[in-house]
């Protein structure tokens, strides 16, 4: 597992499901990456010092809960409205491209004009 938490996993995860991962298993590590990692497990052993095994309670209650997810939505999941609009997303090449044709500047551009291209 990565030690990320829970909003640096979503674009990892979203890349991940992008380049051909099931969803399943990209809602699975989209749960269960944050809380099993060795930092917030440190973190909840550190939060609980009076009651250790809630660093084992949660860990294994994430582990449950993702592998359920991950199994329900494995038999009903038909569609991956995940990967809907890929054909519209557009590379930094291709911004890098259609900012210096805009502008006639090139080797260099503001990141905030990807966003209206």
């Amino acid at each position: 597992m990565f030690p990320v938490c829970e909003c640096a996993i979503v674009p990892i995860v979203r890349r991940l499901i992008h380049r051909g991962m099931p969803v399943y298993v990209g809602m699975v590590f989209l749960l269960a990456g944050p809380i099993i990692n060795p930092v917030v497990m440190a973190a909840t052993y550190t939060a609980f010092p009076i009651d250790p095994q809630m660093v084992l309670y949660r860990t294994l209650f994430a582990f449950i809960v993702a592998t359920v997810v991950g199994i329900v939505l494995f038999f009903t999941q038909k569609v991956t409205f995940l990967k809907l609009g890929r054909e519209y997303e557009i590379t930094h090449e291709q911004c890098i491209l259609l900012y210096s044709r805009r502008t006639g500047i090139r080797n260099s551009y503001p990141i905030a004009h990807c966003q209206g291209i």
